[in-house]
């Protein structure tokens, strides 16, 4: 049962819907390609399943996944410019891809619009790697901490739904750096973690321990409420 708070506006539903499967439903070895702007359009799942069972070092792997995803996206821009001249005489591939798109849009009769939709899906293609084995072993890792960290927040009186932001942040990975400077499960930025932790070191950095960063995540999460009132607004 999720907390009332966090009740979703049926604005927000498709892009929920989007990233719940990414998180729940496609893992590591799987690629997305979307829109990125309109998340109800998935033109493609692509499985590296095959690839990832391969005896090639993990960074081969990785380098090759992310090659074949591009070279699928250049593919897919080339068909999406093709249908802004016509929609007509499709292969097996393009008429899959018109009909994810018409699952969505209503394609315009009128060419001009007909062009301006299609060149503007050209430019908006994304990939997005699943990320479900990197949660179950993020929820794996949390096993220790749990108990104490759910006792602490019903102690704050917070909802348990908070807890999800770790998951999200970094798999509930305590030793986790960002190229920006963030670290730790909570991913606390070095002034913010300064403000609600003792403050860090080259011997001790307290945003690398799950206890003390929850307990000032916690804090973090309780004050920014006060302010704004919304847990939306507080994350």
């Amino acid at each position: 049962i999720v907390h009332d708070d966090f009740i979703i506006p049926k604005y927000f539903d498709p892009s929920v819907r989007f990233w719940f499967s990414i998180y729940t439903q496609y893992s590591s070895k799987q690629v997305v390609i979307h829109d990125k702007s309109d998340l109800r359009i998935v033109y493609n799942i692509i499985d590296f399943s095959e690839l990832n069972k391969s005896n090639i070092n993990k960074y081969a792997k990785a380098n090759l996944q992310a090659r074949l995803s591009l070279e699928y996206t250049r593919r897919l821009k080339k068909i999406l410019k093709k249908f802004a001249k016509s929609t007509k005489k499709l292969n097996s591939e393009e008429t899959g891809i018109l009909k994810a798109i018409k699952k969505v849009h209503k394609i315009p009769k009128s060419k001009k619009k007909r062009r301006y939709l299609f060149k503007k899906m050209a430019m908006n293609i994304r990939t997005q790697t699943g990320q479900r084995d990197m949660i179950y072993r993020g929820v794996i890792r949390s096993i220790p901490y749990f108990p104490f960290i759910t006792k602490k927040i019903k102690e704050f009186k917070l909802p348990k739904e908070l807890l999800a932001i770790t998951f999200l942040e970094s798999s509930f990975n305590p030793k986790a750096y960002s190229k920006v400077g963030a670290a730790g499960a909570w991913q606390f930025m070095p002034y913010i973690g300064n403000l609600f932790m003792p403050r860090r070191s080259t011997a001790v950095d307290y945003r690398l321990n799950p206890i003390v960063s929850s307990i000032a995540a916690f804090h973090l999460l309780k004050q920014n409420k006060m302010i704004l009132k919304r847990w939306d607004l507080a994350v």
